[in-house]
């Protein structure tokens, strides 16, 4: 039978090889020390509390924060562009929700011309991205993890409760990318955002729909057209990082804009006619938006946002 310090060297696996040849003799040594080595049949196994804590531990030296000792330049810049998605998650929710405002004052459904009315508990899960930007500024990762983890849920037993057809669901895989990024990018030893940077991206993401609702009287404010809104900002920003040579964020926005395509897919095959301008539109300004070079980093890894 296997002893414990098998079975744990087994588990250490998971761990990147950088921590590996620079620690394994010494967890495996405190192991033994605290274990007593070989253990009885019945006992030579390990608990999950030690199961759950080296994966907690492999998640943070996969994705190392800035200055952690003996982590490759690699792996940094991987964990940077992990945390900046995490971000870009939050910040299309924001996004989301300035459209869901624009919504209410300008195209209110039928019979239901008040503006709270129309807020229903799809458009308020929209709130949320924002209590978890504060939450994360305030250094409560748990709490804006478990925020934004109702938040998706939330939306899914709206889908389930309205009858959307499976294809929609597509419509869900960005937020669901950007939340486990959240969740492994924002660990205990992560750098947070500071407060003015999400604030800004914030302002701009909420503002954004709006101004191009009252410039074009509510006609962006289909369906088909919110996503064309979508792909522009996503397109914006990604110039905006190749602009200012951050490498980490182009890089994310190219994800985020790839993981956008089949949501451009399923509103293309069920839009009208009228609108099949705009989701072409939007599907070439993603495309742009993956395709663009990213360029050498000129920005530290550990600035977000």
């Amino acid at each position: 039978m296997a002893t414990v310090e098998q079975r744990y060297r087994r588990l250490m696996r998971i761990l990147p090889t950088w921590y590996r040849q620079a620690h394994e003799e010494q967890m495996v040594d405190q192991l033994l020390f605290d274990d007593g080595g070989v253990l009885g049949p019945g006992q030579a196994r390990l608990s999950w509390q030690e199961k759950f804590g080296m994966l907690q531990l492999a998640v943070r030296t996969h994705l190392p924060a800035s200055g952690t000792p003996g982590a490759p330049a690699r792996a940094i810049r991987r964990a940077g562009v992990v945390r900046a998605l995490g971000l870009l998650g939050l910040l299309s929710g924001v996004l989301n929700f300035g459209i869901s405002v624009a919504q209410s004052l300008w195209a209110p459904y039928p019979n239901e011309p008040n503006v709270l009315e129309v807020m229903t508990m799809w458009n308020l899960s929209d709130i949320v991205p924002i209590v978890a930007l504060v939450l994360l500024a305030k250094e409560k990762r748990t709490s804006a993890k478990v925020a934004m983890g109702a938040s998706l849920v939330s939306s899914w037993v709206c889908m389930l409760i309205v009858g959307v057809v499976p294809e929609w669901f597509l419509l869900q895989l960005p937020a669901a990318v950007a939340f486990a990024c959240l969740c492994s990018g924002f660990h205990r030893d992560a750098p947070m955002p500071s407060v003015r940077r999400p604030a800004m991206w914030s302002a701009w993401a909420f503002a954004f729909p709006l101004g191009g609702a009252l410039l074009h009287n509510g006609f962006l404010l289909t369906p088909w057209n919110n996503v064309m809104t979508v792909a522009a900002a996503v397109f914006g920003v990604r110039v905006v990082a190749f602009i200012r040579g951050d490498a980490a964020l182009g890089r994310a926005l190219s994800l985020f804009a790839f993981l956008l395509a089949p949501t451009v897919a399923v509103i293309y095959y069920s839009a009208p006619r009228l609108y099949l301008e705009s989701c072409s539109i939007a599907g070439a300004l993603l495309l742009l938006s993956v395709l663009l070079p990213v360029g050498r980093a000129s920005i530290p890894s550990a600035r977000l946002l």
